[in-house]
């Protein structure tokens, strides 16, 4: 994790915290005091891929979360039901359905909502904050409400793409929108939206997984995830902000103010005020631009909203009183971000 740390203030051109991701939790949790010594105090965990063994079962889950709300921290799951996953993809490859038709069909919301559930039950039982990132069904947000109602600390995170994008794209560009959890439906899309209007969704990110996917590549040889940082602001605020769901100020607090308080950064970051760093984005709500592979800068070989016309968009960034980029150009250089502990916010948010 040092070394981890280390190498990041060398090639960084941000600052930046540590969010550990554990894929061996038997071996490694004896190791984790240590890691909150070097500021690490948020986890993440995969409650699915059993077969390329990255998921946790429910003891040492509990284990985990019974550790870690001991030690003041806390934990992010990927909710879906992993086993349940793998058998209805066994179940769906000896039918006739393509492995788009099948895909889908192996991960339905419910099996999201019910590892939520699972997860946030043992998360009371060990007191322990829970962050669940990258909810894609309206369905998920039944078990957080009623655990908010409760006064269980649990955050959610929202993602642009399942903000905006369905099941209609996976059918369209195939191996290059294949994520998970899946791209789902039109009503999800405004069902996640409600959520972040009343306050159940807390923040938005981008789940940034930029993989080198072709549109023919085999569905189930081809690996998780896209390319979404670069676009995260542009399609939050075109969809958002431009679409009439939310006001500006709410954006702010989703993709900025929100996620610093939650990890331990606010007020340094997060916020523009006396004594906070002079992180500042520039963002021109009146320019009309197409997004296209083309004008991007992700070494993934596509993006999923390629021809997508949006207005408004970043053309100037500042961090700590250094301009990064200038005229959507990067001028920044390497080796001069800060490493920074992480603090959660394990009583919720003030």
């Amino acid at each position: 994790m040092r070394r981890f740390r280390d190498d990041g203030l060398e090639n960084s051109l941000t600052d930046f915290g540590l969010h550990a991701g554990l894929f061996d939790v038997a071996k490694q949790i004896e190791e984790l005091p240590q890691a909150f010594k070097l500021g690490v105090t948020s986890f993440k965990v995969f409650m699915t891929y059993a077969r390329i063994k990255w998921m946790m079962d429910d003891y040492w889950l509990m284990a985990l979360l019974d550790l870690i709300g001991q030690e003041g921290g806390m934990v992010a799951v990927h909710a879906e039901n992993g086993l349940a996953t793998d058998y209805l993809q066994d179940k769906y490859n000896c039918t006739a359905l393509s492995a788009l038709q099948a895909f889908t069909r192996t991960r339905p919301d419910v099996l999201e909502a019910e590892a939520i559930n699972r997860a946030i039950a043992m998360a009371k039982v060990a007191d322990c904050a829970l962050y669940i990132p990258h909810v894609s069904a309206a369905k998920a947000l039944d078990p957080i409400r009623r655990a908010r109602d409760q006064g269980q600390i649990v955050y959610a995170e929202g993602c642009p793409q399942y903000l905006t994008l369905t099941e209609e794209t996976l059918h369209r560009r195939g191996p290059q929108a294949k994520i998970g959890p899946p791209l789902r439906t039109p009503e999800d899309n405004e069902g996640l939206w409600r959520g972040i209007q009343d306050g159940t969704m807390d923040t938005v990110a981008s789940d940034h997984a930029p993989k080198a996917k072709e549109a023919d590549d085999d569905f189930f040889e081809a690996p998780y995830g896209s390319p979404q940082a670069e676009t995260l602001l542009t399609v939050t605020h075109d969809a958002g902000v431009n679409g009439g769901r939310i006001g500006l100020p709410r954006l702010v607090q989703l993709l900025s103010e929100t996620p610093a308080k939650i990890f331990g950064y606010y007020p340094k970051k997060g916020t523009v005020a006396p004594g906070s760093d002079a992180d500042v984005v520039i963002f021109d709500p009146a320019e009309r631009w197409t997004i296209q592979h083309a004008n991007q800068h992700s070494q993934a070989n596509y993006t999923l909203y390629e021809g997508r016309e949006c207005l408004g968009r970043p053309v100037w960034v500042m961090q700590r009183g250094r301009v990064l980029i200038e005229d959507g150009q990067l001028v920044g250089t390497q080796g001069e971000a800060c490493y920074l502990p992480t603090q959660s916010a394990v009583n919720g948010l003030s």
